[in-house]
């Protein structure tokens, strides 16, 4: 029995400006919690394939929160039009992706983190580790999988604010290459 899969991507980098999905990325750090990390981002339309670099200097200092020190992120937002991101025909997120040869892949903590309408604050969320490699890969991660952070709601995937793709929890320089991130379903016939 062959299992077939949708996939909508939010993202392919075809253009520095706008996401496909029509937001735009930012690149945060734990800097707006008191923290020392430093992250930016650079979007490479031209390279083939085209992708999003997410680097810097994670740090675990943190004078306000020390629970919350240590991360950067690629952030989108997934409000468009003053509605919601509804995903909930879909699995979970997808992501492609490589760490940049000059990171150690043993180094540091990498996940996806999901925000919702029912999340009031930036320490709440929904979150699912991956390992990137030096290789090119897709991630499937299931919706089932992501973790709560400082909430007790269930993640609804109906009412999505916020995707995130996060570097951090020990002392290192992530370099990660996003070539893709939306939303995956499989099916079977």
């Amino acid at each position: 029995m062959k299992t077939e899969s949708l996939f909508t991507p939010l993202d392919t980098f075809q253009h520095a400006e706008r996401a496909d999905f029509g937001t735009t990325w930012s690149c945060q750090s734990d800097r707006s919690l008191g923290g020392e990390s430093q992250g930016e981002l650079h979007i490479f339309t031209e390279a083939k394939p085209a992708y999003l670099r997410l680097s810097g200097t994670v740090s675990l200092k943190n004078t306000l929160r020390p629970e919350d020190g240590g991360f950067i992120q690629a952030a989108l937002p997934l409000l468009y039009a003053r509605h919601l991101y509804n995903a909930s025909a879909y699995d979970g997120v997808r992501i492609r992706c490589a760490l940049s040869p000059a990171t150690d892949p043993t180094q540091g903590h990498y996940e996806i983190r999901l925000q919702t309408r029912e999340l009031s604050m930036p320490w709440q969320y929904y979150g699912h580790a991956f390992q990137p490699t030096h290789q090119i890969q897709s991630l499937d991660l299931c919706f089932d999988d992501f973790q709560r952070v400082n909430t007790s709601h269930p993640l609804n995937s109906a009412y999505l604010l916020n995707l995130s793709v996060v570097a951090g929890q020990a002392v290192f320089s992530p370099e990660l290459n996003i070539y893709e991130v939306g939303f995956y379903a499989h099916s079977h016939p």
